[in-house]
């Protein structure tokens, strides 16, 4: 029971890919598949799924747990099913989404960047929630072809009208007051400070001046 492929990947080093099918009746009904950089890990990880599989009630407990996705493991596939990719922010809620999956840790738009405290749950503004609300209902909508799963969409939308009804989400208030020019001094002398430190990140100096005179205010 189990097999063990070695490819070769596109930049020369092996692969080993181990693979346990079980069929009953004829029918696929187990299908587990891991991919390691040497035999030995591989090998390793085909004696620990059989001897799971051969204990009392193993092979039951291993189809049902294969039936369920985790919302990580949903968010893994649609995530890579994206032919654009996502927007900063987008790819931030996602991120900290993954990670939150019962200690899933996925990895940080900025690995550097990357502390214990990103993994500590702190009280959020009901808009930033509503932002998390938003992309995991981007997820749930449109995510189950991608995912092969069935989405809880009702489920969903019931639990959104109540967080909504007790105000724990909603959107962000309209600003009418425009700032100071102290205070975009201040924000230029900061964004300018950032963008010449990196020249990676977005140029928000530019950016304001140009909703400035374009009077996107």
């Amino acid at each position: 029971m189990g097999t063990i492929v070695e490819r070769q990947k596109k930049d020369g080093k092996p692969s080993f890919t181990a693979q346990i099918r079980k069929k009953r009746k004829g029918k696929v009904i187990l299908n587990l598949v891991e991919t390691f950089a040497t035999r030995a890990a591989a090998k390793s990880w085909l004696n620990d799924r059989k001897s799971d599989l051969n204990r009392k009630g193993g092979m039951e407990r291993a189809v049902r747990a294969k039936a369920r996705k985790s919302v990580s493991r949903c968010i893994d596939d649609y995530s890579t099913a994206s032919p654009f990719g996502f927007g900063k922010s987008k790819a931030q809620m996602l991120s900290t989404l993954h990670r939150l999956e019962f200690g899933v840790q996925a990895p940080p738009i900025d690995p550097k960047l990357d502390t214990p405290a990103h993994y500590t749950l702190k009280p959020r503004m009901p808009q930033t929630v509503n932002g998390y609300m938003v992309t995991l209902g981007t997820l749930i909508r449109y995510g189950g072809p991608i995912c092969r799963a069935t989405m809880p969409v009702s489920e969903f939308e019931e639990a959104m009208r109540t967080l909504k009804h007790h105000r724990m989400v909603k959107k962000s208030d309209t600003r009418s007051r425009r700032p100071s020019l102290e205070e975009l001094d201040m924000l230029m002398e900061y964004f300018c400070s950032r963008h010449q430190a990196n020249p990676r990140i977005v140029p928000m100096h530019k950016i304001i001046a140009a909703a400035i005179f374009e009077t996107h205010w």
